[in-house]
């Protein structure tokens, strides 16, 4: 049958419903579209929680090598020179030191490891977290980065950037934890001093020479992946940082040089 030999009043009943039915197809279509739009999206954002950064890298006079990051989300210290990770994340701020070669796991929680360090008290005591001299801040650049910098009457040197990015009190504490150097409510970039006595290690007189502690070669803002600052999971427990921060192999080929000189 022909739609022209059709009665107007069957034919505008006819072109109503072809109407109808024509834009059902398109509203499905639509719709199935923005829901696969929005599918892909939360599986992207399902891969990855992408957050702001800060990165320096620095040297630590006794971790060597290390990479500090610290986000709103967390903080992150990996030393590069002994292979261990120090991570710490809201809401409860737990230090947790790792390291993936042995595989072991050490947990502190906030308080405690503000109270202890990463460094032994015998070849390091804690600085303040307050640096102060006489004389005014000199404002320097640390790449491309505002910085200020003291010096003390005494021979110390001490570098930081303030807080602008507004990171909480705990995560510029924890800094402070770990390498026992003054922060001044911001990011440690160097810190020097003149020492005095005999060094705890060796033994030998280290007096009037400039230790750096703390030294920065690099810092820049970095987008990362919210679950860098996790811990991982199935580690073995230690009860000391010391077994983590020196591994395994480190302690055998100590006792095994030991042994050697007993003999």
């Amino acid at each position: 049958m022909m739609i022209k030999n059709l009665h107007p009043p069957f034919l505008a009943l006819v072109l109503t419903a072809c109407l109808f039915f024509s834009l059902i197809v398109v509203v499905r279509a639509e719709h199935g579209a923005e829901n696969a739009k929005k599918t892909k999206q939360s599986e992207h954002s399902g891969a990855k929680s992408v957050v702001q950064a800060i990165e320096l890298n620095q040297q630590q006079r006794y971790f060597g090598k290390v990479q500090l990051t610290i986000a709103a989300q967390g903080v992150r210290m990996v030393s590069q020179s002994q292979n261990f990770v120090v991570v710490a994340k809201p809401p409860t701020w737990d230090a947790v030191v790792y390291r993936d070669d042995d595989k072991t796991i050490f947990e502190e929680d906030f308080d405690k490891f503000l109270s202890t360090g990463m460094i032994s008290s015998m070849f390091m005591s804690y600085h303040d977290n307050y640096f102060s001299t006489k004389a005014p801040a000199k404002h320097i650049k640390v790449k491309n980065m505002n910085a200020l910098q003291m010096n003390s009457e005494k021979g110390e040197v001490f570098t930081y950037v303030p807080n602008i990015w507004k990171f909480s009190k705990k995560e510029i504490l924890l800094i402070h934890a770990i390498y026992k150097t003054p922060t001044n409510g911001g990011i440690p970039l160097h810190f020097e001093m003149i020492a005095h006595g005999n060094e705890a290690s060796s033994g030998r007189s280290v007096e009037g020479n400039q230790l750096i502690y703390l030294s920065t070669t690099d810092i820049k803002p970095i987008e990362i992946d919210a679950k860098f600052f996790d811990a991982p999971k199935g580690y073995k427990r230690v009860k000391f940082v010391g077994d983590v921060t020196v591994s395994n192999r480190a302690r055998k080929e100590a006792t095994d040089f030991n042994q050697i000189l007993e003999h």
